[in-house]
């Protein structure tokens, strides 16, 4: 199976790293920007019985757990603004394609994004035991949707609707001449365990290339600035 996030302004990013054989981790540039985290999984899907806990390192705040995928769930947009001390004003309007930021602040440590597979029963466990203002804050875990978080919700499933029918188009079942995969990159925060942050888009049944979530950045990326209200309609 593979794991994608988006952050607000930036690509979307799929180089997430086996840390071992059920956690895997993503450093996460300018997370302190952010108010918003969609993280999703597709490909292969989890094991009967299993789910996956999320969970974010922010500078300074240490490992949080931020709510769970599943099956019945493969997707979950997380607010992180309510996560970090109060240092600058946060705009709830601030959903995803934000494309605003022109990187004139500089640009803080990078956040470190965990996804540890565990059986559906400890996920669960876990996430009743978040205190009920984390859970409410968490807007597409399926542990509790505010009615405010609905229009954020079909937005978030929209553009990770026209990412996986985009992305999914250039899946082949063997790799095509001279392709490798790439890695390499930055240690993973011992909390979350060992390893080393790289890039590469693989299941054991096909294989993505990287340049399609690049190529697919770029073309929405257009498309969302010729008409900003795109992803509100669009559904393939």
């Amino acid at each position: 199976m593979q794991f994608g996030a988006i952050v607000a302004g930036q690509p979307v990013q799929t180089d997430f790293q086996p840390v071992d054989a059920t956690k895997f981790a993503l450093a996460v540039p300018n997370a302190d920007k952010a108010n918003h985290l969609v993280v999703f999984v597709f490909g292969d899907p989890f094991p009967a019985g299993y789910a996956a806990t999320v969970h974010v390192n922010l500078p300074e705040r240490g490992w949080q757990l931020l709510g769970a995928l599943s099956n019945d769930k493969p997707s979950a947009m997380f607010r992180l603004a309510g996560l970090r001390p109060a240092t600058r004003s946060s705009d709830g309007d601030d959903v995803m394609m934000d494309a605003s930021n022109d990187g004139s602040a500089a640009a803080g440590p990078p956040a470190m994004l965990g996804i540890s597979i565990e059986p559906i029963d400890a996920v669960q466990a876990q996430i009743a035991a978040l205190p009920q203002s984390q859970r409410t804050a968490t807007a597409t875990t399926g542990h509790g949707i505010p009615a405010s978080g609905t229009a954020g919700l079909q937005l978030s499933l929209n553009v990770l609707q026209n990412l996986y029918h985009y992305v999914t188009s250039f899946a082949t079942s063997s790799l095509p001449m001279g392709a490798h995969i790439v890695g390499g990159g930055a240690p993973v925060a011992s909390a979350f365990g060992g390893g080393m942050v790289g890039s590469a888009a693989v299941t054991n049944a096909s294989w993505i290339p990287v340049k399609a979530f690049e190529d697919w950045w770029s073309t929405v990326n257009r498309k969302v600035k010729m008409n900003p209200q795109y992803f509100e309609r669009v559904s393939d």
